[in-house]
């Protein structure tokens, strides 16, 4: 279960130039869009290798993300090859670099006359966004290659109109031109394309197959009664605050709750490295701030707390006393999903943790 985009493509109807061209084109959009993409890597710090989500989204075979920085959320990894290489069948019946006689569309590469399943169309995407904000940028990618790959590139899933609005205003803004939506929300543009091959009951057919909906009417409405109504209970809002606390750059924005949550996890954590005096084993030489940072790698990579680059900079950076909090915050228990999401956005977020640390330092009254 989930929410997926897949994107398929006839992979040996396709000129490698062409590709080329469009591969370009589709870094220049990940290079432009609102919301810069991320990507999963390593960072060694000291002697432990850690996970970190890079700004950097290029690899040595193309391009990978799953998520943006922005938000700093994400969900599955996408990719898509800086080659595309075409089926051995085809090289060798065209050793030249072009490519083979292609077929009339992709969409009769699919299983017309059942639910529509992909028979020869090559899948280069087939993965859960979970409707995080990426979601767009990889609907705005299979819209591009959609729009420059015609009637080879077709992009399918769990996509909406005011999906398909969005990729083509973002891609006229970034690239410049019109942009048709993905064809699998134009049952009119569907039925064109099939009906140079299709007629009568066949036709409708593969149009049922193909074509995705959008939900309207009744059954729109229900299912937004029935989500207000699930988003409205005490742990989606908490777990959507804390989503919030990710990226929030003052403690105010935040509901009661939360604010009472975060501000009892920093208290524990700063109690904690008082405790175990950290400051006072840092300063004699006994625990260096090396060994303080692999801790910290150690502990948020075996919980699952992966941060962005930009955040493990700012842990390395921190002044010691901050430094000392962190390794606290990191030896907490993060087995609960809010406890988890808690902790993250109190690792993540170092303006949040700076404005938290601030409450807790003694007033001249004191």
């Amino acid at each position: 279960m989930g929410i997926y985009l897949r994107l398929y493509v006839s992979s040996d109807a396709i000129d490698p130039r062409t590709w080329s061209q469009v591969y370009e084109e589709s870094e220049l959009l990940l290079d432009s869009w609102p919301a810069p993409p991320r990507r999963r890597a390593y960072r060694h710090v000291g002697s432990v290798r850690t996970i970190e989500y890079s700004p950097d989204f290029r690899t040595d075979d193309g391009w990978r993300i799953d998520g943006d920085l922005q938000s700093k959320r994400g969900s599955e990894t996408f990719d898509l090859p800086r080659t595309l290489h075409r089926d051995a069948s085809a090289e060798q019946q065209h050793p030249s670099n072009h490519p083979a006689e292609p077929r009339d569309d992709i969409l009769f590469d699919f299983d017309l006359e059942q639910r529509g399943e992909p028979c020869d169309a090559r899948n280069l995407f087939d993965a859960k966004t979970q409707g995080e904000p990426y979601h767009w940028l990889i609907v705005a990618v299979g819209t591009l290659l959609e729009n420059r790959l015609p009637g080879r590139a077709l992009l399918r899933g769990d996509l909406s109109s005011a999906d398909g609005r969005r990729a083509c205003s973002e891609l006229t803004r970034i690239l410049g031109g019109h942009f048709e939506p993905p064809a699998v929300l134009d049952d009119a543009r569907l039925r064109k394309r099939l009906a140079v091959r299709l007629t009568g009951e066949p036709l409708e057919q593969a149009v049922k197959a193909l074509h995705w909906p959008d939900v309207v009417g009744p059954a729109s409405d229900l299912i937004g009664t029935l989500m207000q109504h699930l988003r409205s209970g005490p742990f989606h809002f908490l777990t959507s605050e804390l989503r919030a606390a990710l990226t929030c750059d003052d403690l105010s924005k935040l509901a009661a709750p939360t604010r009472t949550l975060l501000r009892g996890l920093m208290r524990r954590a700063h109690d904690a490295a008082i405790g175990l005096e950290l400051g006072e084993r840092s300063r004699s030489g006994a625990v260096s701030r090396l060994t303080l940072l692999e801790f910290i790698a150690n502990q948020t990579d075996r919980k699952g707390l992966f941060l962005t680059q930009a955040a493990w900079n700012a842990i390395e950076s921190a002044p010691d006393p901050a430094l000392e909090t962190i390794v606290a915050l990191a030896t907490m228990n993060a087995g609960q999903v809010h406890a988890h999401d808690a902790l993250l956005a109190l690792l993540e977020n170092e303006p949040l943790r700076a404005q938290l640390l601030r409450e807790l330092q003694p007033t001249k009254s004191d």
